[in-house]
């Protein structure tokens, strides 16, 4: 795995960090055809492209070659090394350090209005998540999202069908039947006070 570096041709400023398994002017090639594709990172595309217009291209110099299973924390160094880059994230192929700001972070939720997911899309995550636990916080922000929302008779018919012939366990019919008669209690108390 090599890091490399892009720099301007004029002014030599390190302006970009980065990994390939490729040679380097290959990778070059890459961050070119990119650049004017405006796929990927829009700074360094940007960058590129200033730097095209004057006939020129930028300059990628070999930083180090390490083993593949601490790209990761040398990139991240490395990019800690350079001031003034146009990096999106602090490296190691992730999002640490990438702040999306408020008006990006509302053009997307606008963007994701009125979505649906495919059947093959739902299909795939349901599998992905089929035995994985919830924590405690999901749980709760999830009985929270549903409080006070009643079920349609669709919805209560395909879970009465679901379930079905599932026997539960002791612990399971326990908590239950708790929650059942402090359901009830409540209820009760709440009767009383009307009627008082």
């Amino acid at each position: 795995m090599e890091k490399y570096t892009l720099k301007h041709p004029d002014t030599l400023e390190v302006r970009y960090v980065g990994k390939t398994v490729r040679s380097l002017s290959r990778r070059l090639g890459n961050h070119i055809a990119n650049a004017k594709g405006n796929k990927h990172n829009k700074h360094l595309s940007n960058w590129i492209l200033n730097i095209l217009k004057e006939n020129k291209k930028p300059i990628i110099e070999l930083l180090e070659t390490c083993q593949s299973d601490i790209w990761q924390e040398r990139e991240q160094y490395w990019i800690s090394q350079f001031s003034n880059l146009i990096n999106l994230t602090a490296g190691g192929d992730g999002c640490i350090g990438f702040i999306h700001n408020p008006e990006a972070i509302e053009k997307i939720r606008q963007s994701k209005i009125g979505t649906k997911h495919s059947i093959e899309f739902k299909e795939a995550m349901s599998k992905r998540l089929k035995g994985v636990p919830l924590s405690e916080e999901h749980k709760s922000k999830i009985g929270l999202a549903n409080k006070g929302r009643r079920a349609s008779e669709t919805t209560r018919k395909k879970l009465s069908e679901s379930h079905k012939g599932i026997s539960q366990s002791e612990e399971s019919k326990r908590k239950r039947s708790e929650s059942i008669k402090l359901w009830w209690a409540k209820r009760k108390s709440i009767e009383d006070i009307v009627k008082s």
